[in-house]
């Protein structure tokens, strides 16, 4: 009988196919990709080929543009050597002063951790000595009150003082400055006029004096030449103090965060109280966060 059954299948199967009608039920549904097998040819890429470039704006990391900006437009005006900076700027670094007193052929040296904090700038000695002893430590600070007139032009109130580690506080240690300086086209142009209690090095005392300067710069790629006179007429015995500071600012990176500053330090004083003439050098290295 099975065999019979497989016989009766067979013809049926060949009976259809000869007249069209197909052999088995469609099933429906979507239909199923047969696998297909595809070769590639891998070869080796040329170094000097030029790569895809990545799409910037979707793989770049966000930037802050304002300390950016505000650190490139300080470029403009140039940091004195003495006395404190019109443009704010937030910085850390460390100043080293030597000279030699004409009068005693005395040695002063000065090495000062010189702190600014947009507003406030501080200076306090590391290391100072006076033909081999030790003088009296001392604070430095200025407080300011910056003004942009312009991008070109910029004013600074100060007020600061020089307190010495056994001396008066701010009633007989402070001082009053206006700053004035223009910025552009890579010269910097600087004025200063103050009253108020002075102390050039840590070896003079604290005297009441007329304040007064200038500071005239050229930027030149990473290179900046500064000519400073910074001044002082005592309101007692009407002597006058000139330092002169001729020196260059070098800047090594593309952008002005380190800087090296070096300059001759001349000194010329008429003043009978303190040691008198006095020439040598400084150098400063800081670095400019903002």
């Amino acid at each position: 009988m099975a065999g019979k059954a497989f016989l009766a299948v067979l013809l049926w199967a060949a009976r259809a196919g000869a007249q069209g009608v197909p052999s088995a039920v469609p099933i429906e549904g979507p239909a199923v990709p047969h696998p297909v097998i595809e070769e590639h040819k891998l070869m080796p890429v040329d170094e000097s080929a030029p790569r895809p470039a990545v799409d910037e704006q979707v793989h770049a990391l966000p930037e802050w543009a304002w300390p950016r900006e505000h650190l490139e437009k300080g470029g403009a005006f140039a940091d004195p050597f003495i006395g404190p900076e019109v443009y704010p700027e937030i910085s850390a670094g460390v100043e080293v002063t030597a000279a030699r007193i004409q009068s005693n052929r005395a040695v002063v040296y000065d090495d000062e951790i010189a702190l600014s904090m947009y507003l406030l700038e501080i200076k306090f000695p590391l290391i100072a000595y006076d033909d081999g002893s030790i003088p009296a430590t001392r604070v430095l600070f200025d407080l300011k009150i910056p003004l942009a007139l312009s991008d070109q032009h910029r004013l600074a109130f100060v007020w600061g003082a020089s307190i010495p580690a056994n001396g008066p506080l701010f009633s007989q240690s402070s001082r009053g400055e206006l700053l004035y300086a223009f910025g552009g086209y890579g010269l910097t142009v600087q004025l200063k006029l103050g009253y108020g209690y002075e102390q050039l090095f840590l070896d003079q005392p604290l005297r009441l004096a007329g304040l007064y300067g200038g500071l005239v710069s050229l930027r030149l790629g990473r290179f900046q030449p500064v000519v400073q006179v910074d001044g002082a007429r005592t309101t007692n015995t009407r002597a006058n103090r000139v330092a002169l500071t001729p020196g260059l600012w070098i800047f090594p990176f593309a952008r002005d965060t380190v800087q090296l500053g070096i300059s001759a330090l001349i000194v010329l004083s008429s003043d009978q109280n303190s040691p008198g003439d006095r020439y040598g050098a400084l150098a400063r290295l800081s670095y400019n966060f903002l």
